[in-house]
Order: structure tokens, then C-alpha cells, then sequence
């Protein structure tokens, strides 16, 4: 908007120093650089007053293909949920949460914004109980973790695959009482995730947005929460960024199904009690095949069981739970 300037510089070897002087500005912008091979680094600095503004200052020789050796983290946090297999973000942003959505857009994720913080939380739940693993992450601001938070308990109560992550205000707001304080934020939904980890470094980010992939999908699938704070979106790491395979899905050993069928055999009146867990198992096709072929009548246990076999299975006894679905 200011037009174009010149300025005057020195050359020291492969270090480079110089001033230019940018539209009305009482002072010139004063820049310090490094050459590597094709690889410009250093910073400029502002002067208005008694306040100086310094910022980093990078750049790569046109045409060379070189890339710079490290990348801010928000898009460290961008490249790894790509790389871990998700594939949409569900949010309701704003604030500082703009920190992380402006690289979310620069890369082409696919991003859902939400009429609230709870309808984004629950998109994506349902996307993931569907897909059987994290399959989207949820995005809020601050205190609106809260608003998501019946979301985060029920996918510990039920098994579902859930990513959340929060992204806090700057830190230096915590003595200003301001109205979106994230203070109390991480004890508020240790007790309701299943891993849950706050991210002060930029460099743990990679790490911390993989294990909490990682630690929704596999196992008991459950909550994964990431409080991630203003500061680390814009710190510069390079640790890598690696795919995730999700490791195949425990399956019982030869011994645990035979001592399953002994025990089967010896009852004098067996009874299956099937729960959620078929349906997230993909098992309710293999539940049928075993319950035609022995004639065990099944019974389910509560919402999450419903439709393990159809309502008028011959040997579908109906749900056990407090409510009483058959007589």
C-alpha cells in the first residue's frame, strides 16, 4: 500500500545488511540476513518511538527448488493431522483460533465452520463414529471448549474416535482478566478425554497432534484433546512430519476362542450379550452368522447395542437396559 522503496545496504561475505525507508514511516525498516547455498534467513526491525518491532525474515532463490528448513506451527499442525488421515475440521472459529485456521485454509484442508462450538463438536463425532477412527478434528476458541464438552464425554462413554482441539489466548492476557480466559480449561476436560496434553512449544507439536490421532482411534476409541496455546501456532519447528498407520485391530488367539467355545458348550442355557462394541467392529454380519448357526438367542446391552441383530430376529430377546424396550 506504501509503494515501492529503495535502500542502501552492505555485503560482508555472506552476511547482508541494509535499510530501507517505507512511505511516511518516521524510521526505516533495518534488515539483517544470512545467505546459505539458495537459502536467505535474518530478521528486519521497526523503530516508532520508543517501541521497536522485530520479525523474522526469510526467502529461497527463485527457481532454485530449495525449501526452508523449518515451517511455523500452525502448519506443522496442518501437515500432521493430513499426514495421521484426517480429512475435515469441523470448528466454530474465531479470536485466536485464526491462528491455526489460516493455515488450515492456505492448505486446502477441507474446514466446516458451525452455527456453535457443540453442533462442530458433534459433526465431527458423528463423521468419526461412522469412519471408525479420527477420521475429522473440531476446532474452538478458548472457552467454547466448554460449550463442546458433553461431546468430549460421550465420546468416552460410548467409544468414539474425537479430536478437539482448543486454541488458548495470548498468554500475556492472563493478568487482564479478559472475558475468554483458558486458565482453567485443561483440568475442566482432563477427567472427561481419554488423552489429553496442552502444547507450549511449537516443536511438540507434531508429536502431540499424532498421539492424540493415535490415542482417539486405536484401543477403546475415545477423546483426544489438544490445548494448544496462541504463542506455538506462531513458533517455528522443524521436527518431521511422519505418516500414521493405524495398527491393525486386536483379534483374540487361538486358545481364547477355543476356551470360549468350551465354555459355550458346557452352558445349559447360553445367552449372548452384544453390545456397541459389534458395531464398531464392523462384527454384526459375523454376530448374525454365529447366532444362525448355533441358535443362541442374543440379547443387547442398552441404546448402543440396539440393531446388533433386526428387532424381529427369531433369536433377538430384546435390550437389557433400565427402560424395558419388550416385555
Amino acid at each position: 500500500p506504501e509503494g515501492s522503496s529503495t535502500g542502501e545496504g552492505d555485503i560482508k561475505g555472506r552476511r547482508l545488511s541494509w535499510t530501507v525507508a517505507v512511505g511516511s514511516n518516521p524510521a526505516p525498516l533495518r534488515f539483517e540476513a544470512q545467505v546459505e547455498g539458495d537459502i536467505l534467513l535474518g530478521h528486519v526491525e521497526l523503530g516508532v518511538g520508543p517501541f521497536k518491532e522485530r520479525a523474522p525474515v526469510e526467502a529461497v532463490r527463485v527457481g532454485s527448488g530449495a525449501r526452508l528448513p523449518f515451517r511455523e506451527g500452525s502448519v506443522a499442525v496442518v501437515e500432521t493431522l493430513t499426514a495421521c488421515g484426517v480429512e475435515y475440521v469441523f470448528g466454530y472459529t474465531g479470536g485466536v483460533s485464526t491462528s491455526l485456521e489460516r493455515s488450515i485454509t492456505e492448505h486446502g484442508m477441507k474446514d466446516f465452520n458451525a452455527r456453535n462450538e457443540l453442533s462442530a463438536a458433534w459433526m465431527s463425532y458423528g463423521y468419526n463414529r461412522v469412519k471408525r477412527r479420527a477420521a475429522s478434528a473440531a476446532l474452538t476458541w478458548c472457552v467454547g471448549a466448554l460449550h463442546a464438552s458433553p461431546v468430549v464425554y460421550a465420546a468416552k462413554l460410548d467409544s468414539t474416535p474425537l479430536v478437539l482441539m482448543l486454541v488458548e489466548s495470548a498468554a500475556a492476557w492472563d493478568m487482564r482478566d479478559i472475558l475468554q480466559d483458558a486458565t482453567e480449561l485443561y483440568p475442566a476436560l482432563k477427567p472427561l478425554s481419554k488423552y489429553i496434553k496442552r502444547v507450549v512449544d511449537g516443536e511438540d507439536l507434531p508429536l502431540a497432534v499424532r498421539q492424540a490421532v493415535l490415542a482417539a482411534s486405536t484401543g477403546k476409541f475415545g477423546a483426544a484433546v489438544l490445548d494448544l496455546t496462541q504463542g506455538a501456532m506462531y513458533q517455528r519447528t522443524t521436527v518431521k512430519t511422519e505418516p500414521l498407520t493405524l495398527p491393525e485391530p486386536p483379534a483374540a488367539g487361538e486358545t481364547s476362542v477355543a476356551r470360549t467355545l468350551e465354555l459355550i458348550e458346557a452352558a445349559e442355557r447360553p445367552v449372548i450379550l452384544a453390545g456397541a462394541g459389534i458395531h464398531l467392529a464392523d462384527a454384526t454380519g459375523e454376530l448374525r452368522r454365529f447366532v444362525d448357526a448355533t441358535g443362541i438367542p442374543v440379547v443387547s446391552s442398552g441404546a448402543g447395542g440396539r440393531a446388533v441383530l433386526p428387532d424381529d430376529h427369531p433369536l433377538y430377546a430384546g435390550d437389557m437396559s433400565g427402560w424395558g424396550y419388550f416385555g
